[in-house]
Order: C-alpha cells, then structure tokens, then sequence
C-alpha cells in the first residue's frame, strides 16, 4: 500500500478517538463538565470564578485539576460535617454578605449613574475658578508700606512701573509680578475687596503670608474649556463626590416612601441631654414598615457618636442638630442595608460567584480549626529537639575584620610592593587616600564573592595578592577571624516553633486530603481541561 494512503487510512480510524474541539483549538464551553466529585458536575464556569478567587498575585497555572478537587473535597467534608452550623462560620459569612450587597448597591444607585462629562466639568470649573482676573501685585513686609504704596498709585504719583522698580528703602515691593486670580479660590476678605474690580483698579492692602499685598488689576479673563485641564483631576474629585451625596440622598428619599418611615417629632422633642427615663424607652421614635426604632437603640446609637466626639475632641454640637443628625444617620444607614438585603446580591451575577468562594472558603476555614490545627500545637520539647539536631540552621556565619583598598591597577600594584617592603597598610594607604582604608567587619555571608575568595587564602595579618574588584583593583588586609556562634535557644524558639507547625499542617493536611480522595468517586474531563488550561495561559501570557 502506498505510504500516504496508509496514512489517510489510519488517520480515518482514529478520528473518532480524537477530541473534535481539542482538535479545531476551540475554547471549552462554561457549561462543559470538568470534573465530578461524588456525583457533583463542576463545569468549566465554575473553575474560572474560583481559579480568579483561589489564586494569589504571583501562583501559576495548576498542571492539574487537583487543587481544585483538593479544594471541593475539603468543603465536600465540612458540609457532611456540617459546619455551616458553627457560629463563627455564620457571623463571618453573614459580615461578608452584608458589606458586598453594601457595596454593590451603591455600585447600582450611586457609581454607575455619576456622568463626569467635559460639559458637567465646565460648568463646575466656572463656579469653583471664575471670574478670573490678571493682575500685577507687589508684596511689602509690613502694612504700613502697603498702604503708602497703594496711595501713590491711586493718586496717579507712581506707575505700577516704578513702583516695581523702586528699592525696598525707598518704598518699593520686596517683589513684585503678574498672576492669575481666581477669585472663588481666594479668602473671603479678598473676595470681598475684588468685588466688582475693573482694569486699572488698584485694591489693597490685603493680608499675605508674612506681609501685606498690593494689586492693580490688568483685565478680566475670559474662561474657555481649555482652563480646566489643569484642574481636571480636583474638579472630577469634586464632581464626583457632590453626585455620590445627591444620588445618596435621592435613594434614601425613595426608600422612605418604600418603608413607610415616619419620626415621631413631638417625642423627639423631649429628649434632653439626660438619658430617657423607664417611660420612654419603649417608645417607638422611628416606625416603619419593617423594624420599628425605639427611643432605647436611638439613644445607644446617640450615645456612641457623642462618646466618637469626645474621644477624637471634636467641637461642642448643639443637642438638637445632634439629635437631628443621629436620626437621619440611623434612617440612611438603616435603610440602604435592608435595600441590600432585599435585593439578594448574593444569589446573582457579579457577587454570587465570590460570596459562593468566601462561604466555601470559611467552610475549610472550620474544617482547618477542627481537624487540622488541634494537630499542630508544637511542644517546647520538639523545639528543644529541633534545635539540638539542626545547629547549622540556627549558627551566625564566621565574620571577619579586614581593611580593603581599591583603586587603577598601576596604584594597587605600587602600594602593595610597598607593604611587600615593610611599609605598614594603613601608613600606605594613608599616603594616596588621606581618610585610609576604613575598617570593616562582615560575616562571610555578606561579602561581595571576589572578596570572600581572596579572604579564604588569608591568615589574620596578612595582606592579598592583587586582585580585580568592579572595574578596578584591590588589596585586602585581613585583621581577624571571628568564628559563627550559635544563638541561644530563646532568640529562635519562636521561628521553629512557626517551621514545626507549618511542617505538621502540611503533613496533616496531606494526610486528610489522601483519605477525602481514597473515599470520594472523581471523574475528570482531560480534553476539556487541557483546553481551558491551555486557553488560560494564552489569556495570562497576553495580558502580561
């Protein structure tokens, strides 16, 4: 038969084998099976979402789908156990729900519907910067100057000219120039005087920092769109915040209207600054629909922002403002977490995915607190055990006192025929280098490795060969050896006691895993996950 009909032959006979997606290099479908763990399908949809959870900035793709069957397996066995019944697990879980439903109802109501359009910037940059005058000021040390200054302009006896001009002992600025006022931006004492400033008024004195300032007033400046790019970052911080606070309040508007909140003003009234007797406590303050509010918990809450107050010295509030306050407070607060609540974030797309890993995630969190860590408590004698069998790990390095010179080689060479003669380093050295060669004690560690072998050829007292150090020469003089010396036990107990644990975790963690994985039936799909891994990489190695 010929070759290339053999071929086509075998090649029909083995399609059927072949992965026909693998083959056309398509992308797995998310609701591809990738593997099953006790009858649980997990598809390639439920992969990504953990994998984006699961994995730290710098962790690689897995080779395998064990970490991921790890991972189930490990909550597989906390939910038999059920764990979901602790109530650590419950407060942390329930905190977790309440932020991120927190967080996107304010992504939903507020962030998504702020608009920082040029046009809405424009308008904001007119009312912060404008008007906008061009001025020429000139700045005196002392009022009284000022006030000399600004008449003799006025009175037409000096241009601004030669008032710029005039030395500081004659009555002149200690400097002087041009610049752009905008007036909103400017104190209010100075606005006030600019009030209706027309080119060629001269206004002042006005207050500086450590003077006093004259201005004559050269035009008023037309704004284009153009002035606000340098203002651009401070007028979208700005724009920004102004419209979180109005589409805040526009939401707690309509979710009064849908709780039904109604203040009781009149019993609002007559709470004081002393804490409410037996007879109101009771009392509802703010009804609603849901959860009415008694004068009891406003008062707590009342009670714990007036403490805030006094703790971080803030100014006195006038009691009824604070009260007013404390009551809007508690309704918005209040209000947007049932909001929240109401609209189950949890369940749905973007949240239910990552509160789906955080409840799995404290799932193995109580598993960990039952079965692995009363395993890992480390006695003092293990430490003591330890320490005795591993003294190279806990031993400093031998540190050695040298003096070391560098410089051209013609130099190092002269100086070392030198000492070879019996000059002295230092009196050697001192003669080309006045501050010598400082002396230095490292540990052996430490060293840069050209000196750390030329050290090793070396007695105390005796001077190197020449050698090439960072594109230059070298002499080393070595003064002493200072052997390494082990460090007591109670400066490294703590080190080997976190190494012991770490070692028993894994060890006891590896231990559960096996007996999870020799008790679970586990079904993997190869093709689909060599495709979405190899689909993953492409993804990573494009986006770096």
């Amino acid at each position: 038969m010929p070759r290339f009909l053999m071929l086509l032959v075998l090649a029909t006979l083995l399609a059927p084998l072949a992965d026909p997606a693998a083959a056309r290099g398509l992308q797995p479908k998310p609701e591809t099976p990738l593997v099953t763990i006790d009858g649980t399908v997990y598809t390639v949809a439920d992969f990504r979402p953990w994998w984006r959870e699961w994995r730290e900035a710098e962790t690689p793709l897995p080779t395998t789908l064990d970490p991921f069957v790890e991972w189930h397996l490990q909550a597989h066995e906390a939910q038999r156990m059920e764990l979901y019944r602790e109530a650590t697990f419950q407060r942390r879980v329930e905190v977790f729900r309440r932020v991120r439903s927190l967080m996107r109802l304010k992504a939903e109501e507020v962030d998504q519907r702020i608009e920082l359009t040029d046009d809405r910037l424009y308008q904001l940059y007119l009312e912060q910067h404008t008007p906008v005058l061009q001025v020429r000021n000139f700045f005196f040390h002392t009022e009284e100057q000022a006030t000399a200054a600004a008449a003799e302009l006025q009175e037409g006896h000096r241009t601004a000219d030669e008032l710029a001009t005039l030395p500081t002992d004659a009555g002149g600025p200690d400097h002087s120039g041009e610049r752009r006022l905008h007036l909103p931006r400017k104190p209010a004492d100075w606005q006030q005087a600019l009030a209706g400033a027309v080119p060629g008024d001269v206004v002042g004195p006005l207050p500086g920092t450590h003077g006093a300032i004259v201005l004559q007033i050269i035009a008023a400046v037309e704004s284009t769109s153009a002035d606000l790019e340098p203002h651009r970052a401070g007028l979208e911080r700005d724009l920004r915040r102004r419209e979180e606070q109005r589409l805040t309040s526009e939401l707690v508007a309509r979710l009064r209207a849908k709780f039904a909140v109604e203040i009781n003003h009149e019993l609002l009234a007559r709470l004081s600054p002393e804490p409410p007797g037996e007879e109101l406590a009771d009392l509802v303050l703010i009804d609603n629909n849901q959860e009415p509010i008694t004068v009891a918990q406003f008062w707590a809450v009342l009670g714990r922002e007036q403490e805030f107050r006094r703790r971080h010295q803030f100014a006195a509030e006038e009691f009824e403002r604070l009260k007013q306050r404390v009551v809007n407070g508690i309704i918005a607060q209040t209000l947007i977490s049932w909001e929240a609540d109401a609209r189950d974030y949890h369940r749905r797309e973007p949240l239910a995915p990552i509160y789906q890993f955080y409840r799995q995630h404290r799932l193995i969190q109580e598993l960990d607190a039952r079965l692995i860590q009363p395993r890992t408590v480390v006695e003092e004698a293990e430490i003591e055990d330890y320490y005795q069998r591993h003294p190279e790990l806990f031993t400093r390095p031998e540190e050695l006192s040298f003096m070391l010179f560098t410089g051209p080689a013609e130099l190092v060479d002269d100086l070392r025929r030198e000492i070879v003669g019996g000059r002295d380093f230092t009196a050697a050295i001192s003669r080309h280098s006045p501050g010598g060669a400082p002396r230095q004690r490292l540990a052996v560690t430490e060293l840069d490795p050209a000196v750390a072998a030329v050290a090793a050829e070396l007695a105390p007292g005796e001077v190197s060969r020449l050698f090439p150090l960072h594109n230059h020469y070298a002499l080393l003089r070595l003064s002493g050896r200072h052997p390494g010396r082990l460090q007591p036990l109670a400066a490294v107990r703590e080190e080997i006691r976190q190494t012991l644990q770490e070692q028993k975790e894994q060890e006891v963690r590896a231990e559960l895993i096996n007996r999870l994985r020799q008790h679970a039936a586990i079904e993997i799909n190869q093709p689909a996950w060599q495709r979405l891994r190899r689909e993953l990489e492409s993804h990573e190695k494009n986006s770096n």
